[in-house]
């Protein structure tokens, strides 16, 4: 809300997940629409709003278009970039500008190709309440183009895996795609906090703005 400056009206949660920005935006007063692919994220996202009134949409991202409904949207945590090919990415996002009425805002928060080639320790661990351990290790490929992620649950002697890729994005490139979606004005930052996109920056974070 900060760094779109839309503090009201219609706001779009793009590949929602588990609804946590999503009942964050009910909560701050905003009429929320939150979609994502997961049936059984799209339950748990429902659970959690609780008596909120959100529209919870069963839908790809690639199809989903509500002509200039809404004056905010959002698609946060890296999940952007997970189809097979850049034109399928950049469907995403024409579908978000005409989905946005004229001025509104688009505030995404992603991976970046600068900041993962800068990462040295590329493996992290978590101990879950109940006693598993969640291991994650991420390893960009040769060219910076993709970042190829792996999961591992360990519970006892047993380990459960899973694994996907993402799409890495340098910031001209992004602003480049943004842009060529419908959008104007198109602002980086290196964090949701604002910070400068440079040799510092965690993620990158962009807030476009629909001519």
């Amino acid at each position: 809300m900060r760094l779109s400056g839309v503090r009201s009206g219609a706001a779009l949660d793009l590949c929602c997940g588990p609804g946590r920005h999503s009942t964050a935006l009910a909560d701050a007063g905003f009429d929320v629409t939150g979609v994502d692919r997961s049936l059984f994220l799209l339950d748990y996202a429902r659970t959690r709003a609780g008596d909120r009134k959100i529209d919870f949409v069963h839908c790809d991202a690639r199809s989903f278009v509500r002509e200039e409904a809404f004056d905010l949207a959002i698609n946060m945590f890296s999940s952007f970039g997970y189809f097979e090919c850049n034109r399928e990415d950049e469907i995403l996002l024409r579908n978000v500008s005409r989905s946005l009425k004229p001025g509104g805002a688009l505030v995404m928060e992603l991976d970046g190709a600068e900041s993962v080639a800068a990462i040295k320790g590329r493996t992290s661990w978590q101990d879950l309440a109940d006693g598993k351990v969640a291991i994650m290790t991420g390893a960009p490929s040769q060219d910076r183009k993709h970042l190829g992620i792996r999961w591992m649950l360990v519970e006892g002697e047993q380990a459960k895996h899973a694994g996907f890729t993402l799409n890495l994005y340098t910031a001209p490139e992004l602003v480049a795609m943004l842009k060529r979606a419908g959008f104007g004005s198109v602002e980086i930052f290196g964090s949701l906090e604002g910070t400068p996109y440079d040799h510092t920056a965690v993620r990158l974070v962009a807030v476009a703005r629909k001519r």
